[in-house]
């Protein structure tokens, strides 16, 4: 994480805002960034797009785009073509809430590129609608089991993405100033969004439990910007209402506790799966190593 930043200063500067961490988290992974080789672009890129292969390096599609955003240095060619390798790197690591499709993302990347946003927050916030959006896509191209056996960080950020889309749809429908054009593309979305919950529930058996957990959180969207017809623009998603009372606290203090990183589920059905200690052990690198990246760098180009 701290390698996705080109300079110490940059780091430091936002590591803590971009990747909720700590200070002293903040402080030991620039250490280990500058002990193995230091900072630069090729080494931005590699980090950024090292993340993705991990499964657990990205909250959010947020949070991944931010970090493209700030790696590829406002080169949109760049910035496009590191999108479309992670998309599939995140999907073969079981996070397919990662992958929408290519168009989509790009676009939006090249709209975060004209905002000159780099910051996680900000670009979360500015861009919501969006990231529902992709949110929505990236269910619909997913088949219901495949979805129940992804990471659980896969199956919460669907089904806020799903909300999300939903109430925002709901509220243009609902808005007597919308064109009947928007009406009809507003139903359109709704149907496709409690389609795909309704088949999610029937497939939550596939999945563990947490999973299943996952699919009962509730989230609020505020609707933060409306045109001159009221129409809803842009929304923000308050991402953890309800979060905390819908997951049992021992799983949650779990989570919390490992870092985050939770095993990769999706390799075999769920008798045959692993305990949570063996996959870890045997998958995930050390937390200092997914921070900084410091696990298999890339060698410094020559003077």
């Amino acid at each position: 994480q701290a390698m996705t930043y080109k300079s110490a200063a940059e780091a430091k500067a936002n590591m803590a805002r971009d990747w909720g961490v700590s200070e002293s988290v903040v402080d030991s992974s620039i250490a280990a960034v500058k002990a193995n080789g230091g900072f630069g672009q090729t080494r931005s890129v590699w980090a950024t797009k090292q993340l993705a292969a991990t499964g657990t390096g990205y909250e959010d599609s947020a949070q991944m785009y931010a970090a493209i955003a700030r790696a590829s240095g406002g080169n949109l060619d760049l910035a496009q073509s590191m999108w479309g390798e992670m998309r599939g790197t995140s999907e073969r690591a079981g996070r397919t809430d990662l992958k929408a499709a290519y168009g989509m993302g790009a676009g939006l990347l090249s709209n975060i590129k004209a905002s000159g946003e780099t910051r996680t927050d900000q670009i979360r916030q500015k861009f919501a609608t969006d990231f529902a959006d992709l949110g929505l896509d990236a269910a619909r191209g997913v088949d219901n089991m495949t979805i129940m056996r992804q990471k659980p960080k896969a199956i919460r950020n669907f089904m806020r993405d799903l909300e999300t889309s939903q109430q925002i749809n709901q509220a243009i429908v609902e808005n007597p100033s919308a064109t009947p054009v928007e009406r009809e593309q507003a139903n359109i979305k709704l149907g496709q969004i409690r389609a795909k919950m309704e088949n999610m529930q029937e497939y939550k058996a596939y999945g563990p439990e947490i999973n299943s957990e996952y699919l009962h959180g509730q989230r609020t969207v505020q609707v933060a910007e409306r045109d001159e017809r009221g129409v809803p623009t842009e929304a923000i998603v308050n991402v953890d209402a309800g979060l905390e009372r819908s997951l049992p606290h021992a799983v949650r203090a779990q989570e919390k506790a490992a870092g985050q990183v939770m095993p990769k589920w999706n390799d075999a059905p769920p008798a045959a799966q692993m305990s949570y200690e063996q996959e870890r052990q045997r998958r995930i690198p050390p937390e200092e190593a997914l921070r900084s990246g410091a696990d298999r760098p890339p060698e410094p180009p020559a003077e």
